[in-house]
């Protein structure tokens, strides 16, 4: 799906930029046919009205690619926050990346539940998969957020690394449970569910769980992950918590996880992979995982590719943002010479300046509420939620641009004027 995406929001961008061109060298040999421009005449008006459309295309573009710029901007401060905040907790803890996209990988199902068994309690191995608040860069939301799968698993050694309390303030620990029980665990505004997670843990894992009540003022659940990156330094909001028993998992189960930073142990050597390349070598695995790094790389390695995407769609808004700035003078501009005679008469009549350029402005919000509405309309598309600041920064800035040079054109014209009649 992702791929479609991919490759859906730039077929629109490359489509939209064919049926402006088209547009354009329409309007330009309309306008170059007109008798006034044969005659060697500059029509200033048709070359008004090309400027205004052209602005309302490159704003569509710097909307576009300022917002992604944005968001990346934000995600990478806020995966940069969750490294530092977490950083303590998550010191000598590594992850099992997965180098292989072959499909035979997927018979290894029962490689990854022997490493599993192997490690989860010698390494404290801490298993939490939080794929529903994991952040689609191409669509910019969540599982959580498009269909309401608010929930999380963990495994018992969870407890240990974020405390879940209950109701009365006690903490949840690994002797307050039986490990052999399934567990979940909801929000206090939750419980009225309760009995439809109970059919669906028993209907999907064929296990009649203990459903538990959760204090989650006092609760802090976080991710772990750095590709989770909410502002909050990966904490997640009250979520539907699952905590499953060793047996209920499946070795496909902890290749997922494996493969999505879920599943991480604390080694406490100065060379992690050595000290797991038995048990990798033991359960043929050891091809595929060649390296165990720590966790604190996983974010690094989140925070340098949204790095690279901002570079990315940075220097083309850069690019972009100059064009329409150069659009917002020039616009401006040839108003004021095709009616700079209209604008000082008026004002010499006591017309104030916004009465005079009256329909400039309106002409002005007419192109940038065409092109929110362009927006709205390919937002469910392209997946990037536009940031109406942007809208609102070059409204005003155009705004602003144009009165200011309608006032400086108009009282040089004034001076000329005055000067003539006398």
């Amino acid at each position: 799906m992702q791929y479609i995406y991919f490759h859906v929001y730039y077929l629109i961008i490359v489509i939209a930029t064919i049926i402006s061109a088209e547009l354009f060298c329409f309007i330009a040999i309309k306008n170059h046919n007109n008798p006034e421009y044969i005659k060697g005449r500059i029509p200033k008006k048709g070359i008004y009205h090309l400027s205004m459309i052209t602005k309302i295309c490159f704003f569509l573009f710097v909307v576009f690619f300022l917002s992604i710029a944005i968001r990346n901007v934000q995600i990478g401060v806020n995966t940069y926050n969750s490294s530092k905040h977490l950083s303590s907790k998550i010191e000598n803890y590594v992850w099992m990346p997965i180098y292989n996209n072959n499909s035979s990988i997927y018979e290894l199902g029962d490689n990854f539940l022997e490493f599993y068994q192997k490690t989860v309690d010698i390494y404290d191995g801490i298993l939490i998969d939080s794929s529903n608040y994991q952040l689609d860069l191409i669509t910019n939301t969540t599982m959580e957020a498009l269909y309401n799968q608010n929930n999380i698993t963990i495994n018992r050694n969870y407890l240990s690394l974020s405390p879940i309390y209950n109701l009365s303030g006690f903490q949840i620990t690994e002797e307050t449970i039986d490990e052999k029980n399934f567990y979940v665990f909801l929000p206090s505004d939750k419980m009225s569910e309760a009995d439809y997670y109970s059919n669906y843990i028993l209907n999907t894992y064929h296990y009649t769980p203990t459903v538990m009540c959760y204090d989650e003022e006092l609760t802090s659940i976080y991710s772990y992950n750095a590709d989770i990156g909410t502002g909050d330094y990966g904490k997640i909001d009250a979520p539907i918590i699952f905590l499953i028993p060793d047996e209920a998992l499946s070795g496909l189960n902890i290749m997922s996880y494996c493969s999505k930073g879920g599943y991480f142990l604390n080694v406490d050597t100065t060379d992690p992979y050595s000290e797991l390349f038995p048990i990798l070598k033991e359960c043929s695995l050891e091809k595929i995982i060649p390296q165990t790094p720590y966790m604190a790389s996983a974010f690094n390695d989140a925070i340098n590719h949204q790095l690279q995407m901002l570079s990315i769609y940075g220097s083309q808004t850069l690019f972009i943002s100059i064009a329409m700035i150069i659009l917002i003078f020039f616009s401006g501009k040839v108003f004021c010479e095709n009616h700079k005679d209209m604008i000082a008469y008026k004002l010499i009549e006591g017309f104030s300046i916004f009465s005079i350029i009256r329909n400039h402005i309106i002409y002005i919000l007419i192109g940038y509420i065409c092109s929110l509405i362009i927006w709205i309309l390919l937002e469910g598309v392209t997946g990037v939620t536009i940031n109406q600041i942007i809208i609102l920064g070059f409204l005003i800035f155009d705004l602003t641009y144009t009165i200011f040079v309608c006032v400086r054109f108009s009282r040089r014209n004034i001076h000329e004027i005055i000067k003539g009649a006398e």
